[in-house]
């Protein structure tokens, strides 16, 4: 890895916040409801020296976007006039939210301000994000997540067979239908639609219990799968181990680890063949690059979960970079969407994470 270049010197001034929501382009369909649309709060954190960060977080409801906007005016009465920081930004801030916790919201809230905060010292150094960090902009092998929801077999491979624009090499899928011959008849028809040089993952989205998971994890076992992600509750750790050594498909797991010390306790009990941490959950950019770490120093395999846009710059400096979840929520409201050539992401090199908003769209998609 490179040498890191030094930090410019910016002074938090305020943290401006947008709600939006966004029409999706495929339905996501999982065993835990359907969603059509992408609730997004978007962070402008504007410094004394003219230079403005900018994140976003995927809120899962539009009613959580006003709550945590409000963790963020308390982000930013704790923060005002301090030093842009991050890693000791985040260490006070986590003394302010000690006796609430950091969970939930309020670690959604920190995160969003660590990803903008990183991005404005980016921007400042007028350097990619990836460089800023020690690594370099460079192509990442990316599957495409928009959609392959639950349906009927004949529309998901459809959908399956759609999603390969862009040179597409690997797909995800979820299953978690009411039976094993469904998730089978699903998972068939993807396959025979888009062929044996395309890798497919499937994703539970924690459906299962851990009879059921070895009762379909055999099964699927025989079906030539990339990986198994998330059959039981992700904070099983004692469960997913037992995966890990009676199933021959490698088990993903991690969106939801929070912060590393969640993904140690995960790894020192061989929970998982693979690791996916979501930046809002591990920790923005500074617990991504604890978590990265970590993952070295275990030598498993990281992928990431969500956020294409500053992920594809993290796992350029992820040493045991695996793979990037690519959606596209995002592009509708962002100036220059990431880019996908021939199934790599191309990690723009733009300064900062490369987001910048569409303002037109941001008012047209606003609510709130």
């Amino acid at each position: 890895m490179n040498r890191k270049p030094d930090q410019p010197a910016l002074t938090v001034r305020a943290i401006r916040c947008v709600g939006v929501e966004v029409p999706m382009s495929y339905a996501l369909g999982t065993s835990r409801g359907t969603i059509t649309k992408a609730p997004l709060l978007l962070i402008n954190l504007d410094t004394e020296e003219g230079i403005t960060g900018h994140s976003y977080l995927w809120c899962y409801f539009p009613a959580a976007i006003p709550a945590i906007a409000s963790i963020l005016e308390e982000v930013e009465r704790v923060v005002k006039g301090e030093r842009v920081a991050p890693a000791d930004l985040g260490s006070k801030l986590t003394e302010r939210f000690a006796l609430i916790g950091v969970q939930g919201i309020v670690r959604m809230a920190m995160s969003g301000f660590d990803v903008a905060a990183w991005d404005a010292l980016a921007v400042a150094a007028d350097l990619p994000l990836a460089t800023l960090i020690g690594s370099a902009p460079k192509r990442i092998p990316a599957y495409n997540s928009c959609g392959l929801g639950l349906m009927t077999a004949d529309k998901v491979a459809d959908e399956a067979e759609k999603l390969l624009a862009g040179g597409f090499r690997a797909l995800k899928l979820r299953l978690g239908y009411p039976t094993l011959r469904d998730d089978l008849a699903a998972l068939r028809a993807v396959k025979k639609r888009v062929g044996s040089e395309v890798a497919v993952m499937v994703d539970y989205n924690q459906a299962l219990s851990l009879a059921q998971a070895l009762e379909r994890g055999r099964a699927l076992d025989q079906e030539g799968i990339y990986w198994l992600e998330e059959p039981i509750r992700h904070d099983d750790y004692a469960g997913n181990a037992t995966l890990v050594r009676e199933l021959q498909t490698p088990i993903q797991i991690g969106e939801n680890f929070s912060e590393s010390p969640a993904m140690a306790v995960a790894l020192a009990a061989r929970a998982a063949d693979y690791v996916m941490p979501d930046l809002e959950r591990i920790g923005g950019v500074t617990g991504w690059l604890r978590a990265a770490a970590l993952a070295a120093a275990h030598r498993i395999e990281m992928s990431s979960h969500l956020y294409p846009e500053a992920s594809a710059h993290l796992l350029a400096a992820t040493p045991t970079c695996h793979f990037l979840e690519y959606v596209d929520w995002a592009d509708k409201i962002v100036e220059e969407p990431l880019q996908i050539v021939d199934g790599f992401a191309a990690v723009p090199q733009r300064p900062g994470t490369g987001v910048t908003w569409d303002r037109k769209a941001v008012e047209k998609y606003r609510i709130g």
